[in-house]
Parts: C-alpha cells; sequence; structure tokens
C-alpha cells in the first residue's frame, strides 16, 4: 500500500447494513468496512429504520476503513448511494422527527388507491414515469398527514436515506436524479419536482431539497463528522447516487443492449434507455440514472422486480431455524 494516494471513499447505505469502501484511481478495492442495523416494525406492514443508526453504523463502516489504511490522507473525497424511496422527515434543525419509513413498508396501501382513485394511473405515469406505491415517499407523506398530523406540522426538510446521511457530513440537503425519482414525486423528463404531483400529495416543495447531478460536489466534510469518521476536514463530498443506479455504473450495463439482473434485499432488473420510454400498462418504473442525458448517455433506466429477495431468504431461513454461513447454510445448534 505504499505510496497509494487519491484514494475514493464510498459509502453505501443499505436496507441491513452500511458498506463502506476505498478504491484507488484503477478500482481496486484498498480497504473496506461495514456494520448493520435492523428494520423495526412496531406493526404489522411496518419496515422503519432509526437514522440515528444509520449514522452509528457508517461511522462504524468508516471507521473500519480507515483503520486499515495508513493515513487517512489518502483518501481525496467520498460519495455516496443508498437505499430507495424512503421517509426521513427533520425539523427546522434537521433533527429527525421519528424514525425513517423505508421502502419495504406496506401501510400507505388506502393512500395508494386514494391518489390513483382522484388523479388515474395515466396522470402519474406521464409526470413521474410509474405508479405509486408504499414505501414511496408520495405515500409515506399521505399517510402521516391523516395518521401523524402533528408530526407533518412540524416537518420542514423530507429527505431520502443517502440525503440524510450527506446531510449529517456535509451539512447540506440535496439529492440527485437517479434518487429522487423513486420518490413518486420527482418529473423524470426535467429531472425536477413536479408542482403538479407534489400539490397532489400535499407536499410543500420547500420540504424537498435542491437537485443537482449525480457527480456535483455538494459539499465539504463538517468538522464534527470528520473527526467522528477519523477523516479529514474539508474533504469534498460527491452527490452520489440511488444503489440500482450504482449497480447500473459497477456492472457496466450502461447501454440499451444490456440487461441487469441484481439480487440484494430486493431483486431488480433494470434496462438502460437513451430516452424516459414509459410504460403505459404501468407493469415496470422508468427512473432517472446516475448519467447525465446531455452528454449522449444512457439516462434513464426501466425497472421491474420483486420486492423480496434476500429479504425473503433471510425470513425462510430465520422461520425453519437456518440462517446464513459463508455462503451456505446450516442448521442452528
Amino acid at each position: 500500500m505504499d505510496g497509494v494516494t487519491g484514494l475514493t471513499l464510498g459509502i453505501d447505505l443499505g436496507t441491513s447494513s452500511v458498506k463502506a469502501v476505498a478504491v484507488d484511481r484503477h478500482g481496486r478495492v484498498v480497504a473496506n468496512g461495514a456494520a448493520a442495523y435492523p428494520i423495526l416494525r412496531p406493526q404489522s406492514g411496518f419496515a422503519e429504520q432509526d437514522p440515528a443508526a444509520w449514522w452509528d453504523a457508517v461511522v462504524a463502516a468508516v471507521r473500519g476503513v480507515v483503520d486499515h489504511l495508513p493515513d487517512s490522507s489518502m483518501i481525496a473525497a467520498a460519495g455516496l448511494s443508498g437505499q430507495m424511496h424512503g421517509t426521513v422527515l427533520l425539523d427546522e434543525r434537521g433533527t429527525p422527527l421519528r424514525p425513517a419509513v423505508i421502502w419495504p413498508d406496506q401501510r400507505a396501501s388506502r393512500e395508494v388507491d386514494a391518489l390513483l382513485s382522484a388523479h388515474g394511473e395515466a396522470w402519474f405515469l406521464a409526470h413521474t414515469g410509474g405508479l405509486p406505491a408504499t414505501g414511496f415517499q408520495i405515500a409515506t407523506a399521505r399517510w402521516i398527514q391523516t395518521h401523524e398530523p402533528a408530526e407533518w406540522a412540524r416537518t420542514r426538510h423530507m429527505l431520502l436515506p443517502k440525503d440524510y446521511i450527506r446531510w449529517r457530513l456535509t451539512g447540506v440537503m440535496a439529492t440527485d436524479p437517479s434518487d429522487a425519482c423513486g420518490s413518486g414525486l420527482l418529473d423524470i423528463r426535467a429531472r425536477a419536482w413536479s408542482a403538479e404531483v407534489c400539490a397532489a400529495a400535499d407536499v410543500h416543495p420547500w420540504m424537498l431539497p435542491e437537485i443537482q447531478p449525480s457527480r456535483a460536489v455538494m459539499g465539504k466534510l463538517q468538522p464534527a463528522a470528520a473527526d467522528a469518521l477519523g477523516l479529514p476536514r474539508g474533504l469534498p463530498v460527491v452527490n452520489g447516487a440511488a444503489d440500482t443506479a450504482c449497480s447500473v455504473l459497477c456492472a457496466a450495463a450502461t447501454s440499451p443492449d444490456t440487461l441487469l439482473v441484481t439480487l440484494s434485499t430486493g431483486g431488480q432488473m433494470v434496462w438502460p434507455q437513451h430516452d424516459a420510454t414509459i410504460d403505459t400498462a404501468g407493469r415496470v418504473y422508468t427512473f432517472c440514472s446516475a448519467l447525465d442525458p446531455i452528454s449522449g448517455a444512457a439516462g434513464w433506466y426501466v425497472l421491474g422486480g420483486p420486492l423480496a429477495a434476500g429479504l425473503a431468504l433471510n425470513w425462510a431461513l430465520g422461520a425453519r431455524g437456518w440462517r446464513a454461513l459463508g455462503g451456505r447454510t446450516r442448521r442452528d445448534a
């Protein structure tokens, strides 16, 4: 590792854990770390996580990287990826008002039905490239407005999961098109918040963060965060992208002649596109990629797949008294 400098730190806020990795300019992994956290299920169909647990896991995972480096100054920049769709509500000081509602959550089915009844499938498809669904910010916001009006009245900011981590790192509230589209509130062609859809969901546009390209530097590491992580103060932090959009880049599946299948907590089939082609039957979603379409790159992708892949496997193993071990399974003693 002697002489290695200019490393990039990647932080991925997953559904079950944070993964952190330092890579060199050739894409080789130099060090990595991880830390887990649970999915909270206070009621049947609910899926929540504590943003404080996210941050503690980020600290532990990044420290795991730093501890394997001769000097943290070898890291020149950091970037983010993370689970999509989730809702983090913050007050005027940027403090979470309640646990984050994450993508597997099913509580807002009635709110989804009400939105579709009021506006129709075609209206949502034309505006956002997909239909509202449970676990998406648009549905969760409607549920909280109805069931937790006091928390909604105190809400000043609504962030996606990875964007909360950026807020903790830099003090900047922002997002990127690839993550914003999973909220159900984005005009995927304009890559901007849809005023019409926000109005339909009673979401004030001032609650939502600014949208910048995934490649944009969105701030520098604040002193308190740098000290907690063991990283240099002022480290540039790149905006980053949603986890699926990052998977597309890592697999080099960036043209319409490729199809990417990913299996993690959920499962996805991803088909890159050069334009915002929308399935008018609403069977799949069209989302923004992490690439800038102005450059001629595939700026969108079509996505379909089950909500549960690894999540269902973990449930089945637990129900049978089995657990994963080294890529195999064995019955607990």
